[in-house]
């Protein structure tokens, strides 16, 4: 009848029972989103429960009821449909499996750019889940389970509650975290408030900070603030040295071309051919390399 600690389970060699409702509780409720709520007892109502509720019998004779592990949602919906009856496997583990269980089912079912998302990984490996298990559970690579768990690990609270407000999208916190200096993300956070950077240069504003940091750190006639103010100015400074640079390369892009047309022309000369012969140099003609034209 029952599942065995640790033991898993073939699909096919479950066996599911019809419970009562009011013998089952729920030892850690969790809020729902009405909408999907309605849309969840819509679905039950027309097509009815195509997937039984996990509940434990471990503590039942010990506190007459079972504990609700995963379907809070279908079980709530069948109880405002008016159902006395569900469809349940009874499973037999300790409670802490079953709390892990029912985190494995939360994580399964929350969209990825979610902080919900990033809090259960973050408990799932507290709890000794490892990342190949995060991996096989999210169906996600390791290294975007390291960046979820990163940012839960070493995000500043602004940056978490963010996320949470909608202030900021996960992707860009996700970046942010990256830097484990909490001065640094608030820097980069104020930047993104005033539209200074954006999530598509965010990777190089954060490596200028955390290359003057290193240059403050080794040398200490460079000052590190870490303010708003200081990285607009450093933004200005290497925009100031790009376009420079910019510019002189085009000077001598100019000038190389220049060269190779009046050389062109000169290999076309007669008189300048004669010069070359009598000199010995027609054979020792430069050849300058790539495209100029």
């Amino acid at each position: 009848m029952d599942n065995s600690e640790g033991k898993v389970v073939r699909m096919k060699d479950r066996k599911y029972y019809s419970v009562p409702i009011d013998r089952i509780t729920i030892l850690n409720p969790r809020s729902r989103d009405q909408e999907k709520f309605k849309e969840n007892i819509r679905s039950i109502k027309v097509m009815g429960q195509y997937k039984p509720i996990i509940i434990n019998k471990r503590n039942f004779e010990k506190k007459g009821c079972y504990e609700l592990i995963c379907g809070q949602g279908r079980m709530e919906a069948q109880q405002e449909l008016g159902e006395t009856m569900i469809t349940a496997e009874i499973v037999d583990v300790s409670d802490e499996t079953a709390y892990i269980m029912s985190l494995q089912e939360n994580l399964t079912r929350m969209p990825p750019a979610t902080i919900e998302f990033a809090r259960s990984l973050l408990e799932m490996k507290q709890r000794g889940a490892t990342y190949d298990e995060l991996c096989k559970i999210t169906g996600r690579s390791r290294a975007l389970m390291q960046r979820y768990i990163q940012l839960m690990e070493h995000g500043e609270e602004r940056l978490i509650v963010g996320v949470d407000q909608g202030d900021f999208p996960i992707t860009f916190a996700l970046d942010v975290a990256q830097s484990k200096d909490g001065n640094i993300q608030n820097v980069l956070m104020d930047a993104y408030d005033k539209g200074i950077i954006a999530n598509k240069n965010l990777y190089r504003v954060r490596r200028i900070l955390e290359n003057r940091k290193k240059r403050a750190e080794r040398d200490r006639r460079v000052r590190f603030k870490g303010t708003l103010e200081e990285l607009e100015n450093e933004i200005h400074k290497i925009t100031k040295e790009k376009n420079i640079y910019v510019d002189q390369a085009e000077q001598k892009e100019t000038r190389l071309t220049q060269i190779s047309l009046a050389l062109e022309k000169m290999a076309k000369d007669e008189k300048f051919n004669e010069l070359l012969k009598t000199t010995g140099l027609i054979d020792e003609k430069p050849q300058l390399k790539g495209n100029y034209t």
